[in-house]
């Protein structure tokens, strides 16, 4: 399990930015395929197998269109996380096909209204901020 954790990052559909986001928390996992000789007790070899990307974001709360929307439609959107920060050169991973699993949303007495998203992406890319 790889965890990956950003500061800020933006939300897209298609090419149109939605939303800023914060507070980023995503994990990739890989299924171990285990493949061994009868009666062994070791495996013989242990493969990579399918990939899983599940990650959560906070942001400020600035309507009702921003992710619950796009959780009923079940709308397909690009996130990219900076773990460094906004800035050129610096790196960015980038989650294409994701579709919000999971919306709500917290007010605090005295404080801002915050949303709370969990989604779960088709791919995962590394790559740097132009």
């Amino acid at each position: 399990m790889s965890l990956i954790y950003g500061k800020f990052g933006v939300v897209k559909k298609g090419t149109t930015t939605l939303t800023n986001i914060e507070n980023i928390r995503m994990t990739v996992e890989a299924d171990a395929v285990v493949a061994r000789s009868m009666g062994s007790d070791f495996p013989d070899q242990i493969i990579s197998g399918a990939k899983t990307v599940r990650g959560e974001i906070g942001k400020f709360y600035l309507g009702p269109t921003d992710f619950f929307d796009d959780l009923i439609s079940g709308a397909e959107l690009t996130i990219e996380v900076y773990p460094e920060g906004a800035g050129a050169g610096k790196p960015k991973y980038t989650v294409t096909g994701a579709i919000i699993e999971s919306w709500g949303y917290d007010h605090p007495y005295n404080d801002f209204i915050r949303e709370r998203v969990r989604f779960m992406g088709k791919s995962i890319a590394k790559g740097t901020q132009s």
